[in-house]
């Protein structure tokens, strides 16, 4: 392992907005920022039914996102809220949490997916305290994700509404393109002070 990242700190703590100016001509164009993305509700779906998603495409007001791809689904409900595919049967709810308990809308999901005439097979959990979301933005943001992570970054590969898991550095990360120089990594919350730091270094090393 490299000397510089044998001291990169696993310990969680609250994550403060950074804003580093890698290599380049110097221009505010070449900015990164990278923010946490605070109060989300995440819950994860499991649907082993067709009749499940055709139930919470209703309750959603949208189409299931096909394989890696990110939808945003239009309710009142639920307000500002994505919709990313995980797996064949499984899909990730994340929204804007309006309350610190995220357990009525859990509830509330799990009771519209229910077929009063037939049982049908899901499971919705609440993975809100498991994961948090990192936002990596600006023109060199695609670079400074490469440099951990064997996926292809390049925009004409990697575009707005992908996602995909993977790994930056030895995390675990859900990757997902939001903008255009714009992308949201989650990550277990144990990880989050390593990702954080990692994303610093690779952020410093892009400007040296």
């Amino acid at each position: 392992m490299p000397a510089d990242l044998q001291n990169i700190s696993t310990s969680i703590q609250p994550l403060r907005a950074q804003n580093f100016l890698p290599r380049g001509d110097g221009s505010k164009s070449d900015l990164v920022s990278i923010t946490s993305r605070e109060q989300l509700s995440k819950i994860n779906v499991r649907a082993y039914d067709k009749d499940v998603l055709t139930r919470l495409g209703k309750i959603l007001g949208c189409s299931m996102p096909r394989n890696n791809k990110v939808v945003s689904p239009r309710s009142k409900d639920w307000g500002d809220c994505e919709l990313l595919w995980l797996g064949p049967n499984e899909l990730l709810l994340r929204s804007q949490a309006s309350e610190p308990d995220s357990y009525p809308r859990v509830a509330s999901l799990e009771q519209g997916l229910q077929d009063k005439n037939k049982s049908l097979h899901f499971a919705v959990v609440d993975v809100s305290d498991y994961y948090t979301v990192v936002r990596v933005s600006g023109e060199r943001a695609r670079a400074i994700l490469q440099k951990n992570c064997p996926l292809d970054f390049h925009s004409s590969v990697f575009q707005v509404g992908d996602c995909a898991q993977s790994i930056y550095g030895k995390s675990s990360v859900l990757f997902s393109c939001a903008l255009e120089h714009s992308f949201d990594l989650q990550v277990r919350i144990s990880l989050s002070g390593y990702l954080w730091s990692l994303l610093e270094l690779s952020s410093r090393s892009e400007r040296d």
